[in-house]
Order: C-alpha cells, then sequence, then structure tokens
C-alpha cells in the first residue's frame, strides 16, 4: 500500500514537472537596436539632448529645408544653453522672419533685450508674445520691462492677469505686482524647487521696479542659488544684481548626479515646445 502511494505520488510529481517543463516560456527572440533618430527628431527634442547634439540635428534640417522655422527656433535656443547668444539672436531673428506668428522666438528674444537692459525692445517683444499665446510669464516679464523702462503699467498688467488662471501658479506673482499679495504670501504659494526660484526672483524684481535697490538683492542672490541655470530667471537674476551694481553670486558647489537629477530644470518660457509631425 506504502509503495503504492508513493509509486502514485512519484507519478504525479513526474507529471507536474512534465506540465511545467511544458508551459515554460521560450526564451525571448533578441531585440533589434532601436532604429537612430532622425535629425529631425533630435532637433524637436530640445528639452532631451545636449546643445551641441541640437545644433548639429537642427542645422541640418535647416540645410534641408530653410524655410523651418521651428529649427531656427530650437538651434537658437541651443545656441542660447552654450552660452552664444549672439548665433542664439540671429536665429530667433529668421525664425521670426520665416514665422511671424512664432509666440516663443518673440518671448526667447524679449529674454535677451531684457538682459540687456533694452527694456523698450523686451516689452515690445512680450508684447507680441502675449498677443499670440498670452503664456503667463511673458505677461509678467512684459510688465517688469515696461515698469523698468519707466511705463506705468498696471492697468494692463490687470488686464492680462484677468485672463490666467486663478488656482495657478504663477497667478500669485501677478497679484504681487499688483499689490494685492505680500513677499511672504508668495514665498507660501510656491511648492516646488522651481516654483520657489522663481518666487525669489520676481520678489526682488517686485523691489527694484519700486526703487528698494537693498531689499531686492538677498530675493536676487537665493534666486540665483535655487534656479537651474538655464532658467529665464537664473540669467535674468544675475542680469539684475549687475545692473545694481550688485556683484555676482558665490559659485555654486558641484552637486552629486542624484541630487542634480531631482533640481527642477528649466522651465520652457526660455524654450519651445517639439514642433508638429511633419
Amino acid at each position: 500500500m506504502r509503495r503504492t502511494i508513493a509509486a502514485g505520488l512519484a507519478l504525479a510529481a513526474l507529471m507536474t514537472a512534465s506540465v511545467a517543463f511544458a508551459q515554460a516560456p521560450s526564451a525571448p527572440a533578441p531585440r533589434r537596436p532601436p532604429a537612430p533618430l532622425k535629425p529631425q527628431d533630435i532637433c524637436a527634442k530640445w528639452a532631451t539632448m545636449t546643445p551641441m547634439r541640437l545644433i548639429v540635428a537642427c542645422s541640418e534640417v535647416i540645410r534641408n529645408d530653410p524655410n523651418a522655422a521651428w529649427a531656427y527656433l530650437n538651434r537658437g535656443i541651443a545656441h542660447g544653453a552654450s552660452g552664444d547668444t549672439t548665433r542664439e539672436l540671429a536665429d530667433y531673428n529668421k525664425a521670426i522672419e520665416l514665422d511671424p506668428k512664432l509666440a516663443n522666438a518673440y518671448q526667447n528674444r524679449a529674454v535677451i533685450a531684457f538682459n540687456n537692459g533694452e527694456f523698450a525692445s523686451a516689452a515690445a517683444d512680450f508684447a507680441k508674445a502675449v498677443e499670440l499665446n498670452r503664456d503667463a510669464y511673458a505677461v509678467l516679464f512684459l510688465h517688469l520691462a515696461k515698469a523698468h523702462g519707466g511705463e506705468t503699467a498696471t492697468t494692463e498688467l490687470e488686464a492680462n492677469a484677468a485672463k490666467l488662471k486663478v488656482s495657478d501658479w504663477p497667478y500669485p506673482v501677478a497679484e504681487l505686482l499688483l499689490g494685492k499679495k505680500t513677499p511672504t504670501a508668495v514665498l507660501t504659494a510656491a511648492t516646488t524647487r522651481e516654483q520657489k526660484c522663481e518666487a525669489q526672483f520676481y520678489i526682488g524684481e517686485f523691489h527694484a521696479i519700486t526703487s528698494d535697490k537693498a531689499a531686492a538683492e538677498k530675493p536676487l542672490r537665493l534666486a540665483a542659488g535655487l534656479c537651474a541655470k538655464d532658467a529665464v530667471e537664473f540669467t535674468a537674476a544675475i542680469a539684475e544684481l549687475k545692473r545694481l551694481g550688485f556683484g555676482p553670486p558665490k559659485p555654486r558647489p558641484a552637486r552629486p548626479a542624484a541630487a542634480a537629477a531631482q533640481a527642477a530644470g528649466p522651465r520652457p518660457a526660455s524654450a519651445s515646445p517639439p514642433p508638429p509631425a511633419r
């Protein structure tokens, strides 16, 4: 009896093993390497590519299609990221020449003028960007450019801010510039590292346009420390500190790779969205 049970158990085990063997998955087929990206695909991925790779790819797109305004725009962004403002500006000018409705080209060109203290030119380009796209940051910078140029633009800011979402960032900044929120309240409303960077920058600008030079220095320095180096607010904070006669901020120590990966990335105000599929 015991032998019969043992034999039965052995047979059952053998059958289970057979079933398991029959159901074992076959070895996966070797994966084919992904197809290499085409120049237009690389040029469109401005947020994930190195500046040099973007410049090379966008230049190839332009060689094949000299009327590709979006490629000039994205190549301009890459030139800006590599520190070549002259070529950056030339590409934005060409993008606007080819497509006068390319809002981000106006906005990017306006940032260059703003940082150079050319506030009339900056205001004109920010106004065009607002007209074409009504980007919240273009609205804020338009007000700052006009205020720095000696204009009173509160009524215009009120009208533009009324078309923004009250619940969204950076609406609290618009309220600050309109005198409806305090700097402390704006800092409280900022929740992410990127928003905190922006809050400090705009608080510094708020003090600068109200002629409180001493109060402007600290938040501008904090912005330079918090903002990603390719963020609009970083370069604008550096430019404002220089205009106000303050020395540049101290160089930041290098961060570990993990910490750098968690830091706020650049806000798309200084970049364009990928172009539509061609």
